[in-house]
């Protein structure tokens, strides 16, 4: 359950990274949208975990009988 709970942190801190990122770096759109990639894969990947996750969790209430 930690592992969860730094997944959805670090989610969390890609938005708020990003739109500083966005808003306040002087950085030509290309660089940004390399420094950004990485946070996006990140919060992807985070999302992909997880679903996967609940879906595990889940799955007993699901099954047909």
């Amino acid at each position: 359950t930690n592992y969860r709970a730094n997944v959805i942190a670090n989610i969390n801190n890609c938005l708020s990274f990003r739109m500083s990122m966005e808003q306040n770096w002087q950085v030509p759109q290309d660089t940004l949208s390399l420094l950004l990639g990485p946070l996006g894969e990140l919060k992807s990947h985070g999302f992909d975990t997880l679903l996967q996750n609940l879906h595990e969790d889940l799955k007993p209430f699901l099954s047909r009988a």
